[in-house]
C-alpha cells in the first residue's frame, strides 16, 4: 500500500493516481479481450507450464467476470488491487459511474447529500451487521466539493467495506459516483486511508 503512485487515466474524463500495486480494466468490448490478455502477460509472464497456463487461464477468466460485471453495472472506469502482503491476500476495486442530475443548475453540497443518500441501496448494514443509515458528509476534493459515505455492504455473502463519493462533473448536468470497495473488513482504516488519498488524487481531463 506504500508503493509509488502512477497516473491513470480513465474514459470518464477523470485522472486517478493509483498505488502500483494497482492495476486498470479495460470496459470496452471491442478491446477488452487484448487488453485483458495483456495485462494477464504483464502480471503472471508467459510460458508453457502447466501450473502458469492455468494461472494464466484462471486470472483471464476472473478479470473478464469483473470487467464484463462492471460494464453491465454501468460503470465507465474499474481499477483493481490483487496484492499479498506479509502472507495476507488483499483486495479492493474502484469504479466509476456517471448519473444524471434530476434537475439543472449546479448541485450545492446539501443537494449533494440528498442525491448520494436517495441513490445508495437500501440494507447497509453496520459492521456488526445490524440496518444502518451511514452518515453522508460533505468534503472538498481537488477536483470539487463532493458527497461521501462510508458503509459496510453485504456483496455476495461477504462483509464488503465501501466508501463511495459523489462528484459533480464541472459543466455538466451529470455526477460521477466513485466506488472504492473491499472486502478486506479488518484492515477497514488502512483501506479508508487509502480510498480517500486515491479520491484526493481525482482530476479532470479536458
Amino acid at each position: 500500500m506504500t508503493a509509488s503512485p502512477r497516473a491513470q487515466t480513465g474514459p470518464v474524463g477523470v485522472r486517478f493516481a493509483l498505488p502500483a500495486a494497482w492495476y486498470e480494466l479495460d470496459l470496452d468490448p471491442a478491446t477488452r479481450a487484448a487488453s485483458l490478455a495483456h495485462l494477464v502477460r504483464r502480471r503472471l509472464g508467459g510460458g508453457s507450464d502447466p501450473d502458469a497456463v492455468a494461472a494464466r487461464r484462471e486470472l483471464t477468466a476472473r478479470l473478464r467476470r469483473s470487467a464484463r460485471a462492471a460494464a453491465e453495472g454501468g460503470s465507465t472506469y474499474a481499477a483493481l488491487c490483487d496484492h499479498v502482503v506479509a502472507g495476507v491476500p488483499l483486495s479492493a476495486s474502484l469504479l466509476v459511474a456517471l448519473l444524471p442530475v434530476p434537475r439543472h443548475g449546479p448541485l450545492t453540497p446539501a443537494g449533494l447529500v440528498s442525491l448520494l443518500t436517495a441513490t445508495r441501496a437500501a440494507g447497509a448494514v453496520d459492521p456488526a451487521g445490524a440496518p444502518s443509515r451511514p452518515p453522508v458528509r460533505v468534503v472538498e476534493l481537488p477536483a470539487g466539493v463532493a458527497a461521501r459515505v462510508r458503509s459496510t455492504e453485504p456483496v455476495e455473502g461477504t462483509r464488503t467495506l465501501q466508501v463511495q463519493y459523489l462528484l459533480p462533473v464541472p459543466g455538466a448536468t451529470r455526477v460521477a459516483v466513485l466506488t472504492f470497495a473491499t472486502p478486506n473488513v479488518a484492515y477497514g482504516e488502512p483501506f479508508e486511508e487509502l480510498f480517500d488519498a486515491v479520491a484526493r488524487t481525482a482530476a479532470w481531463v479536458g
